[in-house]
């Protein structure tokens, strides 16, 4: 892992036209995750350097497994079909308790997923491009003890 020197800033770096490529800048302006315009700027002028190619191949295996657990998810999961309109209430008020948390969880977990594989396949967008944005969801919603932890890992551009 190679560190980045910091570059001297110059005022073509805060010129109209840059803040317009940062504000359209696609990975991030789509739904990517949130970076400050000096830190989008400098890895312009420097291309990120901390994902070499083994951790690149790395983390498009990591996107691969999501993806296609949330395709298998939609395929063969009846939970998020039961959220989708007012009209399944009546199946949720004859499910038990113990029916209602697991379907809750499940779908908790598959709007968990969904935002994953969004925001991860417009990070390594941004990684291909050598702009290295802040990891969102970096830890599964399971792995949290407290929703202040949760809320941090969901949006960590943000924090």
């Amino acid at each position: 892992m190679t560190l980045r020197v910091r570059q001297e800033t110059h005022s073509t770096d805060y010129s109209f036209l840059s803040f317009i490529a940062y504000f359209f800048y696609p990975p991030l302006y789509l739904a990517g995750p949130t970076t400050t315009y000096n830190a989008w700027i400098s890895q312009v002028r420097l291309p990120q350097q901390t994902y070499d190619t083994k951790r690149m191949l790395i983390y498009i295996v990591r996107f691969l497994i999501c993806f296609v657990t949330l395709e298998a998810a939609i395929h063969l999961s009846y939970f998020p079909a039961l959220g989708a309109n007012s009209r399944n209430r009546r199946i949720w008020k004859k499910m038990s308790a113990y029916e209602l948390y697991g379907g809750s969880y499940c779908i908790l977990k598959w709007i968990w997923l969904k935002f994953c594989v969004i925001w991860r396949f417009f990070r390594l967008i941004a990684l291909l491009d050598g702009i290295e944005p802040p990891e969102n969801m970096a830890r599964c919603m399971s792995n949290n003890w407290c929703f202040d932890g949760f809320w941090r890992m969901w949006h960590r551009g943000f924090n």
